[in-house]
């Protein structure tokens, strides 16, 4: 089995600072809120620039694209 899968979401309990951010997104970044008051952070323009986040998908049941920050506890 092949354990050197690319990491495609990180996870923080508090926010780790802006160019973090940029730099897990790649780029300018937008938010989605959970229902557990979770902040996602992900490519502003992911859908043009990234490919899809298969995880990221199949956990919250919408398309989503390029890596991702998931902030809160």
């Amino acid at each position: 089995m092949n354990s050197n899968k690319e990491k495609t979401i990180f996870y923080f309990q508090e926010d780790p600072g802006y160019d973090t951010l940029k730099e897990i997104t790649k780029g300018y970044f937008t938010t989605l809120k959970t229902v557990d008051n979770k902040i996602i952070f992900m490519n502003e323009n992911g859908e043009h620039s990234c490919s899809i986040n298969k995880e990221a998908t199949v956990m919250f049941g919408i398309v989503i694209y390029g890596n991702i920050a998931i902030v809160g506890g």
